[in-house]
């Protein structure tokens, strides 16, 4: 359930969203003040990497790439500096700077707040996203708009903690594979990204690099992970009018190196994606096709190809 809008002013906005099937509070965030200058705080997906900020509702494919899992810091409470700056020109960019607890998703208790407080420190994120041309492209995948003008977007981002989480998602905070459950302020993460998203009448491409460290402060060890993903899209009805206007077809490839020490432990991601768009994002059917190398840090598991079949529909 979402609801999203502004209170008596436009520059007081705010979105909410629950989860009906798990009973949890996902967002509830609030923005005040001009474009150029807001604060954000409460609870939302932290602005980090372009896939993850990505609305489920407005993905290519049925499920997000390899990578979000290894290295999404997903949804946290806090409060941030955002703006945009130059909106239109060719100077025309977005800056993010946010404190948060850094123990992902969570519900608002002065028990778990004491919690969290004790538990390492803080995470900061910073961002910046220059969108030097057609004024950026916004956070939803595929060219719907299939404008002729082109738009392109870059980011760097850069994230940091310490706590006793290795990883975080729609669960909150998690361990990686390989990692035990940490001890309270047992783990130092530093997290860079670099990002690049592109649409232009009826094409879609965009595409992360990630960099991760794991610093163990119990048993003094560090862990360096990498990972990227690249996914393109495509109308062909642009080029060949006999195939239907509703009809997308899609690819991806991702890999995650767990430990940059190892050898012989990529994980892969090979995977093609037929979308029907019977009206938008709003209603879509989807068949992706995935290939993954299961390799993992302690075991071999060769591939495995999964098949998805989802119809989304919001309403």
């Amino acid at each position: 359930f979402k609801m999203e809008g502004h209170i008596a002013v436009p520059w007081i906005e705010y979105k909410y969203e629950h989860d009906l099937v798990g009973g949890n509070l996902l967002d509830l965030r609030f923005d005040v003040g001009p474009e150029w200058m807001q604060v954000r705080f409460g609870q939302w997906k932290a602005d980090y990497s372009r896939e993850r900020m990505d609305s489920s509702g407005k993905q290519q494919f049925v499920e997000r790439s390899i990578t979000n899992r290894e290295f999404t810091i997903d949804r946290q409470k806090g409060v941030e500096l955002t703006g945009r700056l130059a909106k239109g020109s060719l100077a025309d960019s977005q800056y993010f700077a946010g404190v948060f607890t850094g123990h992902g998703l969570g519900v608002f208790r002065s028990r778990r707040v004491a919690a969290d407080a004790a538990d390492g420190s803080p995470m900061w994120l910073a961002r910046y996203q220059w969108n030097p041309i057609g004024g950026g492209v916004s956070l939803s995948q595929s060219d719907l708009e299939r404008k002729a003008d082109p738009r392109l977007s870059l980011a760097v981002a850069t994230s940091g903690n310490r706590s006793s989480y290795t990883r975080f998602s729609s669960s909150g905070g998690g361990q990686m594979d390989g990692f035990e459950a940490g001890a309270p302020g047992q783990y130092s993460l530093r997290q860079y990204m670099t990002e690049a998203a592109f649409k232009q009448q009826g094409f879609s491409l965009q595409q992360e690099f990630h960099w991760k460290r794991v610093r163990d402060n119990v048993n003094s060890t560090e862990t360096h992970m990498r990972g990227s993903y690249v996914q393109a899209g495509y109308f062909f009805n642009e080029i060949y009018r006999k195939i239907p206007r509703q009809l997308e077809f899609a690819g991806r490839y991702a890999f995650v190196d767990p430990s940059t020490g190892k050898s012989n432990d990529f994980i892969h991601e090979t995977g093609i994606v037929a979308n029907w768009f019977f009206k938008g994002h709003a209603d879509k059917l989807s068949v992706d096709v995935s290939r993954y190398s299961l390799a993992a840090v302690e075991s071999n598991l060769g591939s495995r190809v999964g098949v998805r079949v989802q119809w989304d529909a919001t309403f």
